[in-house]
């Protein structure tokens, strides 16, 4: 996950203008989007009703679009003016940490709504993901996008909120 701060702590090392900075990643984020668009567009292309292919089209597709959404936040979060109003910790800066998308924040694919638990060893899914929500059923555990990210990086409560909301 890129973030204002990861690109102008970087834009300072290397004596690049961070307007220039932000702007070459949020070229890299369009263009990624512009794929992803186009993945779902050749996705709904028609396939027989009732077959395994619309089913199949139909999980491509919903994936595409978590994917989407997930870039299009991302892109969001490089706007400076974006990133200086979110400054102080507050109710709506919360909700903005939690719509982050889960999907975008684990390190394994989602199948089927299962995937691999990132806190112990697993050779098959045994986590569900479901709405903005991550559960494993070996650990009993079950986080939204703020605690997955502070037990993921061994955050606090504070600076989740401000990883995931870009402030």
């Amino acid at each position: 996950m890129t973030n204002y701060h990861s690109i102008k702590k970087l834009a300072e090392e290397l004596g690049v203008p961070l307007e220039k900075a932000l702007g070459e990643q949020k070229q890299i984020l369009q263009r990624k989007i512009r794929f992803w668009v186009g993945i779902i567009q050749e996705a709904k292309k028609e396939v027989p009703p009732g077959t395994l292919e619309e089913k199949l089209a139909e999980n491509h597709i919903n994936e595409a679009i978590k994917e989407l959404k997930r870039l299009e936040w991302e892109c969001t979060k490089l706007n400076p003016a974006w990133i200086e109003s979110q400054g102080l910790i507050n109710k709506e800066t919360i909700a903005q940490a939690k719509a982050y998308p889960i999907s975008g924040l684990l390190p394994y694919t989602i199948t089927h709504n299962m995937t691999r638990c990132p806190f112990h060893e697993d050779r098959h899914p045994s986590a569900t993901v479901k709405g903005n929500f991550f559960w494993c059923f070996v650990c009993n555990v079950g986080f939204d996008s703020i605690g997955l990210v502070m037990k993921l990086n061994g955050l606090t409560f504070k600076e989740a909120i401000l990883t995931l909301s870009g402030a």
